[in-house]
């Protein structure tokens, strides 16, 4: 339950039209501090105590490094990042000082804000925890008014320590980022608005601190304070330091000041220190004066020249492995391409071999007859020579023997007509090879006859195209895998037939039913005509289907032999350029 504002700090009245808060609305708590720093810990305390945080599907799930859970509000962090981003920083590389958090650069981001705080205003004393608040609070406060500001600070050497182990950084890079984070914190916020509160007190003085982070907060005290001295569990504590152990560390005395000067704000005291330890004070009304960011020598930015250089080398990292896994993929697909071209162009060698084996048989099986024809022929003249005698008696005979010999030259003639037309069937395909094989070879070997073919080929293609087909016409082209064969001027094109996953299919993969049904859609999608160039007729021609539905539902336009066809894909009752 959330005490009344006059008990704590007072109300806060919102003038603007559209800010989300009101004059019924209490100031909103802010937990922030560096990372690795406890915040976690205290905003499920806090959440615990009624602060609401958020429901639970808007909050960051628990990770490996902290199974207890983040506590914080997704959208706050995106938003967090977003305005970091803008002022060209991040939460390890921090925005210079000086930034204009009021100008009209950060506008849009103010308006997400409002959108971001008000279903959580509703709810009564509500907040937010995030360590990268730490360096936007001008930028919040711009945003939606005043906060109650909790700074969770922990001993810098443990937060070293800590994101040493998590992140990888250098000692000089965890601590600059230490200081920075107070520093602005420290800077950004006044005495009255803000509340320090030490980590290590919710383990040595648990019931004394949490009543003191809820007065702040403006909560009311559980009766059982049990309930929420389990969240200061002796587990959580992983690193125990004191404030000798940054002497002995060899820490900058500025950083050990800083630390001394939090420590007197939160009160708490560590081995000998003592509550009268001096630390330099601002001017009236101001916070104290904090030490600048640390700088090596030179006055080298250590937070800045360090994260530039991780930034490049992750930088290098990513864009050299992406190469090698873009090369590896290439390579694959080579290899994939290579082998499927080498069944291809095997299965119809062996095609070849086939069809040759028949042609030959067929030669002999003419030979054989010619034989035959001249053997009968001998042995009728034969008879002819030694019957001259019969010949009256034997006219008919004769003439029987006449027929049978013109019947011999006429299944001669269509014997070598046969013949001629499958040796005409036999140059078309080797053609059809010839035109696939060069497309295969044009890009390793220009200089095969396959590949000049091929080029010749693909030039008689596109000027058959261009004869038939008009400039601005949408294109389908049974490439038989040849992209060349896609590029016919300046009409749009595109492969056919296409597999399920958008890429062109073989001539083997898709049924008569599939093609027809793909061949409709990009009809009705927009597609005026189908090209099969000559490589491609046989495939078409194992499709009879298609081939029927081709022949009843377009329009044959032209056809060449060695060149190819050419469909109409309106309806026949369209009109079909002459």
């Amino acid at each position: 339950m959330a005490r009344s504002e006059t008990e704590n700090h007072g109300k806060h009245i919102d003038e603007r039209p559209d800010g989300v808060m009101n004059s019924a609305s209490p100031r909103p708590v802010v937990i922030v501090g560096m990372h690795r720093s406890g915040t976690s810990m205290v905003a499920k305390l806090l959440q615990q105590a009624g602060l609401h945080l958020g429901d639970e599907s808007v909050l960051m799930p628990p990770a490996e490094e902290n199974s207890e859970g983040f506590y914080e509000h997704l959208g706050f962090v995106s938003l967090n990042d977003e305005v970091l981003n803008a002022a060209g920083a991040g939460w390890d590389c921090p925005p210079p000082p000086g930034v204009d958090w009021t100008g009209a650069t950060f506008d849009a981001f103010r308006g997400e804000a409002r959108s971001l705080a008000a279903p959580l205003a509703t709810a009564g004393a509500w907040g937010w925890k995030d360590p990268r608040t730490s360096l936007t609070l001008p930028f919040w406060e711009s945003a939606i008014g005043p906060l109650r500001t909790v700074v969770v600070v922990r001993n810098p050497l443990e937060v070293v320590t800590s994101l040493h182990r998590r992140n990888g950084f250098s000692p000089a890079l965890g601590l600059t980022l230490w200081r920075t984070y107070m520093e602005r914190i420290l800077a950004d916020t006044s005495a009255e608005h803000r509340m320090v509160t030490h980590y290590d007190a919710y383990f040595l003085h648990p019931e004394q601190e949490i009543a003191r982070v809820l007065d702040f907060s403006g909560l009311d005290r559980p009766v059982d304070p049990a309930t929420l001295r389990a969240t200061t569990a002796p587990a959580l504590r992983h690193h125990q330091r004191t404030i000798l152990d940054l002497d002995a560390s060899g820490f900058p005395t500025e950083a050990i000041a800083l630390y001394r000067c939090l420590c007197r704000e939160a009160g708490w005291w560590e081995g000998t220190t003592a509550p009268d330890v001096p630390v330099a004070e601002s001017p009236e009304g101001s916070t104290p004066a904090a030490p600048s960011i640390a700088r090596g020598i030179g006055r080298v930015d250590l937070v800045r020249v360090e994260n530039e250089a991780l930034r490049r080398n992750n930088s290098d990292f990513t864009a050299a492995l992406a190469a090698r896994e873009l090369r590896v993929t290439e390579l694959e697909i080579a290899l994939a391409t290579h082998e499927a071209t080498r069944a291809e162009l095997d299965g119809k060698i062996a095609e070849r071999d086939s069809r040759l084996i028949e042609r030959n048989a067929l030669i002999a099986r003419r030979d054989h007859a010619i034989a035959e024809g001249q053997q009968h022929l001998a042995h009728a003249t034969a008879e002819v020579s030694r019957l001259q005698d019969e010949i009256a008696k034997l006219t008919d005979r004769l003439a029987d023997s006449e027929r049978a010999r013109t019947v011999s030259v006429i299944h001669e003639r269509e014997l070598r007509s046969m013949l001629t037309g499958l040796q005409a069937i036999q140059m078309g395909r080797d053609a059809e090879i010839m035109g696939t094989l060069g497309a295969v070879l044009s890009r390793h070997a220009p200089g095969a006859p396959a590949s000049i073919y091929h080029r010749r080929l693909l030039g008689e293609v596109r000027r058959f195209v261009d004869e038939h087909i008009p400039v601005d016409a949408p294109t389908l082209v049974a490439t038989y895998g040849d992209g060349a064969m896609l590029v016919l001027g300046d009409r749009p094109t595109g492969p056919f037939p296409r597999a399920a996953s958008g890429t062109v299919a073989d001539y083997t993969d898709p049924s008569d039913a599939e093609a027809v049904a793909q061949l409709e859609e990009l009809r009705e999608g927009g597609a005026a005509y189908l090209v099969v160039p000559s490589p491609s007729l046989p495939w078409l021609s194992g499709l009879p289907g298609l081939e029927l539905y081709l022949q009843q539902r377009c329009t044959p336009v032209a056809r060449e032999r060695g060149i190819g066809a050419i469909f109409a894909l309106g309806r026949q009752s369209d009109d079909v350029p002459a």
